[in-house]
């Protein structure tokens, strides 16, 4: 095996390819346009400059190879039209996992998280997502599961997410909690107080959600007088949504 240490620039325009590539480019670089060459005809990219790099790079991966970078947390972005993220299928390349970075791992410098990308040659349904931690067990499961592409016990330890539904590991986090909140409001209510809600809109009768939804849940909560307020984020919200 040889390893090869260049500048960017003139890798791009050697004709070598590559089993891996590996980078870690500076962030928040300015935004620009770049046409990049795709069999016939070029497709132009509009993206930070840094991003517009790692695209570059991985033209020269070999149909085994992998590119391994760390990235800003906006390289999964999908707030701007033609950037790398999105057109990467475009080029035959794809995504193969993303693992994040905690917040403060790049202090004093920022504290920003990032993230790191593998992108390889081919497609790909689904991405593997996880993040690493300072649990040294945890992280030994997580690439674990990484490298067999299984799923784990938590988000945080590896799940296979699909690519079109992937803009980061924190929008992914913040979709499950949500999803927590709406399954635990439901268990605690009662069906028969549930039933009973239902009725009262069928008769047509003004009935409130949120005092039925207090009521069932006091049901569940020895602690509590039947009818008395109890604290639930479902509650609270008013509901599900």
């Amino acid at each position: 095996m040889s390893v090869r240490v260049r500048p960017p620039v003139p890798c791009f325009q050697c004709k070598d390819e590559f089993d891996l590539v590996v980078s870690a480019p500076p962030w928040n670089m300015r935004t620009e346009s770049k046409l990049i060459p795709a069999g016939d005809h070029a497709i132009e990219f509009r993206d930070a400059h840094n991003h517009l790099v790692i695209l570059q790079s991985c033209l020269r991966l070999n149909p085994i190879g992998l590119g391994l970078f760390i990235v800003h947390p906006s390289f999964v972005s999908r707030g701007m039209r033609r950037n790398v993220y999105q057109g990467l299928p475009d080029l035959g390349l794809s995504l193969e996992a993303f693992v994040s970075l905690p917040e403060g791992q790049f202090q004093p410098m920022t504290s920003i998280g990032g993230g790191i990308a593998l992108i390889g040659r081919g497609h790909q349904d689904r991405i593997f997502v996880g993040q690493i931690s300072q649990d040294a067990e945890r992280n030994r499961i997580l690439f674990s599961n990484l490298w067999r592409r299984h799923t784990g016990e938590d988000l945080g330890l590896g799940a296979l997410v699909h690519q079109d539904s992937f803009s980061g590991f924190q929008v992914l986090k913040e979709g499950e909690l949500g999803a927590r909140c709406r399954l635990s409001w439901l268990d605690a209510i009662d069906h028969e107080w549930l039933l009973r809600f239902l009725e009262h809109r069928i008769a047509g009768k003004t009935a409130d959600f949120a005092s039925v939804a207090r009521t069932a849940v006091s049901r569940h909560d020895p602690r509590q007088e039947p009818g008395a307020v109890v604290p639930h984020a479902g509650i609270c919200a008013g509901g599900p949504g």
